[in-house]
């Protein structure tokens, strides 16, 4: 048999994740923020997913509905994967429910440990705690062993994002981590009836980290690559900053009805003059290219400038409009950067006398709204969008029946993600309507409708589809599928 494996892929409605080199995905820290819904994995032994209680995230959430394992953590353990960039501490809250009952002290609280981070503790003012196991005279109130803390949430039956450990002495969960990299969250059950709805690990400077218009963060692969080029493309909002007041600058302020930094140029003081923020950049040392999306405004040209590590990379003055605050962007071009480069935006306020105000004229005010950071394109010769991981194949496989009408649409994704990928001579099979439960409908004409129109309109060859559900049919598709296997 030839040494070419075969990926096999049973896909759902927004998944399409390749096996490559045996890695798990984990989901991607951006910004200083991860955002998990608890029910992005399939629930451990113990937990239930559910949808009854009402004003849930995502898909639903988890029931721990196994024993009360008041001493005892581990069971029913529940693993995510995170990837770390942006190194620092972490605040970690889940969103959670009493799912029993009318005591808010009960049926309140699951297992937490994160093991592998530098440090995983709970704070209080200037008080730490640390998980039992690891504590010496640093120990939570209440239970816990081996690393794990029991978490809780009080105050209420509704949704909730309080989160604390140490019983009667309410103290925050925090991790700190210190390096970029991959790193475990894990769960287990304690108190039976707890919900659990999603979680968020995110950075002080992270804007409404608990709002739920957050989108669940994007999965990657799960090994690091040991020769990394440049990072992902990486946007940093303006109010993101964390510095907006350097020496020998005039401030910034945030204009939240804008979503952008500006200059108070109503101070005579500040007309004329530069403000500077500053951002570190915690990617990958390589070559990118910065766009910087600015607000113009009818009352002046304001001046931005981006300086990297105390050298100047250029400036650009905005163009005249006659809209006020609309979008304009400029970007700076194979700007070399290395981890923990100190980022520099800085912008002015500018009049160009056409509007009047006052006794004078009306000033700009430097806006700007964000910077995006993109690794530059140095390969003109090949589509980036293709992934080549070696000498593969491909096959896919979709259920789709009455209870899973999202395949109608995965099954056409899938195979454009195929075509446009550049992997078509990679595909080898797929095996649709294959689960033959439920299917009094008209679900395989749409299915088979599906499949036919998604091959003719990407040029994918139909004779590797199968629908499985026709005995004859089947019976091929054994055949071709052991072809495919031995090639």
């Amino acid at each position: 048999m030839a040494d070419r494996p075969i990926h096999l892929i049973a896909s759902v409605a927004s998944a399409f994740l390749f096996s490559a080199y045996g890695a798990a995905p984990v989901f991607q820290e951006n910004n200083g923020l991860v955002v998990i819904e608890i029910e992005s994995i399939d629930p451990a032994n113990g937990w239930s997913e559910k949808t009854t209680a009402a004003d849930y995230s995502g898909n639903g959430y988890f029931e721990w509905t196994g024993s009360d394992m008041f001493n005892a953590p581990g069971s029913g353990t529940l693993t995510y994967k995170v990837r770390i960039s942006s190194t620092g501490t972490y605040r970690f809250q889940w969103r959670n429910k009493v799912g029993a009952g009318t005591q808010t002290t009960e049926h309140n609280d699951s297992w937490l440990r994160i093991p592998d981070a530098d440090d995983f503790y709970g704070k209080k003012g200037g008080d730490i705690v640390h998980p039992k196991g690891v504590c010496s005279s640093d120990c939570p109130e209440g239970s816990g062993k081996d690393g794990w803390f029991k978490v809780y949430c009080s105050g209420t039956m509704n949704w909730t994002w309080s989160t604390n450990t140490s019983d009667n002495d309410a103290h925050q969960i925090y991790a700190d981590f210190n390096s970029p990299g991959d790193y475990t969250i894990e769960i287990s059950g304690r108190s039976k009836h707890h919900l659990l709805d999603r979680f968020v690990l995110y950075k002080s400077t992270v804007s409404d980290p608990l709002a739920l218009s957050h989108p669940q963060s994007d999965l990657t692969e799960g090994t690091i690559d040991p020769n990394p080029g440049p990072s992902d493309t990486e946007v940093i909002k303006a109010v993101d900053f964390t510095t907006i007041e350097v020496s020998g600058f005039i401030p910034y302020y945030r204009d939240n009805s804008n979503d952008a930094l500006a200059v108070d140029a109503s101070n005579v003081n500040y007309r004329d003059k530069f403000a500077a923020a500053q951002h570190t950049f915690s990617g990958t040392a390589g070559t990118y290219d910065i766009t910087i999306t600015t607000l113009t405004e009818i009352d002046g040209e304001s001046t931005y400038r981006l300086i990297v590590d105390g050298s100047t990379i250029g400036e650009h003055q905005n163009p005249t409009t006659e809209s006020d605050y609309a979008p304009s962007t400029h970007t700076w071009e194979n700007v070399s950067l290395a981890n923990g480069d100190i980022i520099q935006v800085e912008s002015n306020t500018h009049t160009n006398g056409e509007v009047p105000e006052g006794d004078g004229t009306a000033w700009s005010r430097g806006r700007w709204r964000q910077i995006e950071i993109a690794p530059t394109d140095t390969d003109t010769t090949s589509d980036p969008g293709v992934y080549d991981c070696g000498n593969y194949r491909i096959a896919l496989s979709h259920d789709g029946n009455d209870h899973d009408p999202d395949d109608i649409n995965a099954v056409a994704l899938n195979i454009a993600i195929i075509a446009e990928s550049g992997m078509k001579d990679k595909f080898v099979f797929m095996d649709y309507s294959n689960h033959i439960w439920g299917d009094n409908s008209d679900q395989p004409e749409k299915m088979r409708n599906a499949v036919n129109g998604a091959c003719e309109r990407w040029q994918v060859d139909v004779n590797k589809c199968f629908e499985v559900r026709v005995p004859s049919i089947l019976e091929q598709a054994k055949i071709a599928f052991k072809n495919a296997a031995i090639e």
